[in-house]
């Protein structure tokens, strides 16, 4: 939160820390709604369910999900757990404004 390390925190520096923590807790809620089991992972079924079923995108494809998949899945472990999803939020802003939000 304390940027320039003068010793005092500014109004700047508490507005920047205040948004980032409302935007994590955005992608927490978002997170928690396509981790339909609860497990604290997305799933490739669950993540392809959420294009077919939530965004309704009917023509949306398994192939479709897999490639986005595994762009998502930064550590190639077979599921999305919360941190791949924040760094690909983050790095992948309009897309990932396109399809999450």
């Amino acid at each position: 939160m304390h940027t320039n390390h003068d010793g005092h925190v500014t109004h700047t520096e508490m507005s920047e820390f205040s948004e980032r923590a409302t935007q994590t807790r955005q992608l927490e809620r978002q997170f928690q709604i396509i981790d339909h089991n609860h497990d604290g992972a997305i799933s490739f079924d669950e993540l392809h369910e959420w294009f077919v079923r939530v965004c309704r995108l009917k023509n949306w494809t398994l192939q479709q999900t897999g490639q986005l998949f595994a762009h998502i899945d930064l550590d190639h472990d077979a599921q999305i757990c919360f941190e791949d999803f924040r760094r690909f939020a983050k790095h992948n802003e309009i897309v990932f404004r396109y399809y999450f939000e």
